[in-house]
């Protein structure tokens, strides 16, 4: 049944795995999906039904990582769940007599542990293993548990006809260690995974919920020093980590017949981390009222915050000998999802993205950053589709891929445009056009340079002849999803209002809706998106929906000399200059977050090459001065003012000339 639900899935399943880790594709390779790693960057490649690590094989010497070992680690389910939950989803019946155990019996166990296995003795072998852990023997007894070696055993009990019986059996290494399968626990019965520590709810009505049966134990044995008031309160754990929660709830209806009938506060402590945040999720959905409490182990008083972020109970009460009655102190009503303290926010690590090629640009903005929309407004045919394009030139020179989006080319004609982009001296030709105006191509020379260098790191959306695309956004947002997925950092769509066109009187709304989109895709793929748009007649500013402007981190607007907006950057002859040089077009930055400027940057064309250059300006800092060199060395966008002469406007000449 496992090999034919695999084999059924294919693909599917890599899709479910790689969606649930987020994983990073690099070419053909993912990120090893195995939690714990030596490796940095460990690479996996998908074979038939699993994945299989170049490092680590899979996990700790198992030779893949499958559909099941997934639910296993990353959902904690048992085979047997497992096999339902893929069955449901493939929309077949379970025939498959596959118990839980079945699957974890080929895993080596000692003598011990199989004869024990089919007993329902409580094992308390070695309990002074436990105390030396600060965990009582009288608490360990109490639970049914016991440690042999560095190996602790556990049971958890539910009522079965009418009596309290163990229901499944799990051991745990210890100090870190794990067992050939990469997990640290193994569940050596099969079973139904109920809470742990169930008999002690007893007819108590205070209950507090741990993520791990050996915290559970920890805490009981502290509230176990103050007289009576282990009597008064019962202490469970989940039974598989914070995301069994659920679960553990609706495999335990001696655990909800005794919430319904004599629970007052159930406490939840869970670990300070991501998981741990999803277990009081899950305990929101099962009960929203009051009388659910959760202990947040980070706010203790006197100790810091970065000293038990990440931390779980146990923890805490071993480094900071944190009492019982101090811990209680801490329960608090659960967070409402969508509101933070002040304290609970991270604060953000503005990080610098990658170069423009721009240097004023990156001096104003720290480069493209992770997560940033960019819109770039400017008229029809004034240029901003070859400064967009630079920009994704300069992000191929440095490594990184780019996915594009031109509405209103052809992106046969935009390889050509790339292609002269990079050709140097003597790598173009020219020809005249019918009036007489010098028409720039490039040779085949600079084609092949284009093809080796930048060919597998520029990609172009592509419609076929005749292809009928009846919604053309959602057509270049799952192209795009994809393209992020296989690495691409930098997305130009070309442009906004072609996407919006054919939705009448609600363009606007669809406006909002685009770049609202774009700005979330920005932000779960950790991406840049340059999002091309057109202006206002006759204004600086963005045509269309107000949420463009919102949604944007950063809007230029690109004006060429001449247009009426641009005269005010003219010299006093008016003639325009910067820096002693004819200037043929301005960037204007008119939004910077997050504590950006917005200096004007200056721009000539060259007229061959069919790009725009940067003069870049003496009045930026020294430091960037410092840096500069770089820009002028790789062949970016930004020349050392006085440097750098061209024509603002082609020669006049006649034809054959």
């Amino acid at each position: 049944m496992i090999e034919e639900i695999k084999n059924m899935l294919g693909e599917q399943a890599k899709d479910i795995i790689s969606q649930d880790l987020n994983l990073r594709f690099n070419g053909s390779h993912f990120t090893c999906p195995y939690p714990e790693h030596d490796d940095d960057n460990p690479s996996a490649t998908w074979y038939p039904n699993s994945f299989h690590c170049h490092s680590c094989g899979g996990g700790h010497r198992q030779k893949q990582y499958d559909i099941f070992t997934h639910y296993e680690l990353h959902h904690g389910m048992e085979i047997g769940e497992a096999i339902q939950e893929l069955c449901d989803k493939l929309g077949i019946s379970n025939n498959s007599k596959c118990k839980p155990s079945l699957r974890k019996s080929k895993i080596d166990q000692s003598e011990d542990y199989k004869n024990h296995s089919k007993s329902n003795t409580p094992v308390t072998t070695d309990v002074s293993l436990l105390e030396s852990r600060g965990i009582s023997s009288e608490v360990a007894a109490q639970f049914f548990c016991g440690m042999t070696k560095n190996e602790f055993l556990m049971h958890g009990y539910e009522v079965v006809e009418g009596q309290w019986q163990p229901v499944y059996t799990k051991r745990r290494l210890l100090d870190g260690e794990k067992y050939s399968n990469g997990s640290k626990e193994l569940n050596i019965t099969g079973g139904i995974m109920c809470f742990y520590g169930m008999t002690e709810l007893k007819e108590k009505s205070v209950v507090l919920i741990c993520e791990g049966q050996l915290d559970a134990l920890r805490v009981a044995t502290e509230l176990s020093k103050t007289e009576g008031m282990l009597d008064q309160i019962a202490v469970l754990s989940v039974p598989n980590g914070g995301k069994s929660f659920t679960n553990a709830i609706n495999n335990s209806p001696a655990f909800r017949k005794w919430y319904k009938a004599h629970c007052k506060e159930m406490i939840l402590i869970p670990d300070a981390d991501k998981t741990g945040m999803g277990m009081l999720d899950q305990a929101k959905e099962f009960d929203n009222s009051d009388k659910v409490k959760w202990i947040d182990i980070t706010k203790i008083e006197g100790v810091r915050y970065k000293d038990t972020k990440g931390a779980d109970v146990s923890d805490v009460l071993d480094r900071f000998k944190v009492s019982a009655s101090r811990l209680l102190k801490l329960r608090d009503f659960l967070p409402i999802k969508g509101i933070k303290s002040g304290r609970d926010i991270q604060i953000a690590k503005l990080k610098d993205g990658i170069s423009s090629g721009f240097i004023t640009h990156d001096y104003n903005d720290s480069g493209l950053k992770e997560g940033c929309l960019t819109v770039l407004s400017g008229r029809r045919g004034g240029g901003k589709t070859t400064l967009a394009k630079q920009i994704v030139m300069c992000a191929a020179q440095q490594g990184f891929k780019s996915f594009c989006f031109f509405g209103e080319s052809d992106e046969k004609l935009e390889k050509s445009s790339f292609s002269r982009m990079v050709a140097l001296d003597g790598e173009m030709d020219y020809r005249y056009n019918l009036g007489g105006r010098k028409i720039f191509e490039p040779k085949q020379i600079a084609i092949d340079r284009y093809e080796k260098e930048y060919g597998d790191k520029i990609f172009f959306h592509c419609t076929e002849k005749n292809e009928v695309i009846p919604n053309l956004f959602n057509s270049i947002m799952e192209k795009m999803n994809i393209a992020a997925k296989r690495g691409c950092y930098l997305f130009l769509i070309d442009n906004l209002m072609l996407l919006t066109k054919e939705q009448g009187s609600n363009e606007w709304a669809q406006q909002a809706m685009v770049t609202s989109e774009l700005k979330k895709f920005a932000l779960d793929y950790n991406i840049h998106i340059i999002l091309v748009a057109h202006p206002k007649n006759g204004e600086l500013k963005v045509s269309g929906s107000m949420e463009i402007e919102q949604r944007a981190d950063t809007i230029l607007h690109y004006v060429r000399v001449g247009e009426p907006d641009v005269n005010k950057m003219l010299n006093e002859d008016g003639i325009p200059t910067h820096e002693g040089e004819k200037v043929s077009a301005i960037i204007l930055n008119d939004k910077v977050r997050n504590d950006g400027e917005s200096r004007t940057i200056f721009l000539q064309w060259d007229n061959s090459r069919g790009v725009v250059m940067e003069t870049t300006s003496n009045n930026l800092p020294q430091a960037t001065q410092g840096i500069s060199q770089e820009y002028y060395d790789r062949g970016w966008w930004s020349k050392p003012s006085n440097k750098y002469g061209v024509e603002d406007q082609p020669p006049k000449l006649t034809k054959g000339e």
